[in-house]
């Protein structure tokens, strides 16, 4: 859910996430602060339903979609 991102309230639970996967080896994109120019809410899917909205599913698409080529791009120069 995308509430109090600028507080940091699941940074703790974000970081055991985080030090869970690195454990097993798998690899994740943390895109979190690709939305750090929002309120919160403008995110939201509904005032009470703090998914993400079409916003932020364009924005995180967008940025892993950078990502992605990026990766692609290095993969190329080393072929």
């Amino acid at each position: 859910i995308l509430i109090d991102l600028r507080r940091g309230t699941f940074n703790p639970v974000y970081e055991k996430i985080r030090h869970s996967l690195d454990a097993i080896n798998i690899t994740y994109l943390d895109l979190t602060s690709s939305v750090a120019s929002y309120r919160d809410s403008e995110l939201w899917i509904l005032p009470f339903d703090q998914h993400p909205n079409e916003i932020a599913n364009e924005v995180f698409a967008t940025k892993l979609r950078i990502l992605l080529e990026k990766t692609i791009n290095v993969n190329k120069e080393k072929i």
